[in-house]
């Protein structure tokens, strides 16, 4: 019995010891780059299928809810993650942007500014492949 008392405090004294280093936040911020735009149906079309993708991938979650205006992933909240949703928004003269947003839990704010840099890549080159060339 004595032997496990001094175990147990043997074991508390040695845990109050051991502590979590700070962790340094150094962050800068991300240029994410300009809002991918569309102008014509199939570019349209091809830049919301790449934005369906790029969600999945930017965050590392499935797809909750997909429409023809909008889509949102799952979320987490027992895991630090980052969740995203991208709004396909008019603009007027059949232009759309494809716009999104990341949002973060437990620390992982780069991970969403980085997420939204490789969204707004990916969808950009995906209408960038259906342009005819010297088009805006």
């Amino acid at each position: 019995m004595r032997k496990m008392f001094l175990t147990a405090l043997f074991a508390m004294a040695l845990s109050g010891c051991v502590t979590q280093p700070q962790r340094k936040t150094v962050s800068a911020p991300v240029d994410v780059g300009p809002v991918p735009e569309c102008g014509t149906k199939d570019v349209c079309d091809a830049m919301w299928v790449a934005a369906l993708d790029s969600l999945q991938l930017a965050t590392r979650m499935k797809i909750q809810t997909a429409n023809d205006f909008y889509i949102q992933t799952f979320t987490s909240p027992s895991i630090p993650n980052v969740q995203g949703s991208a709004r396909k928004v008019p603009l007027g003269e059949g232009r759309y942007a494809i716009k999104s947003e990341f949002g973060c839990r437990m620390g992982c704010e780069e991970w969403a500014a980085s997420a939204a840099k490789l969204f707004n890549l990916r969808v950009a080159n995906a209408g960038k492949r259906l342009e005819p060339l010297g088009a805006k």
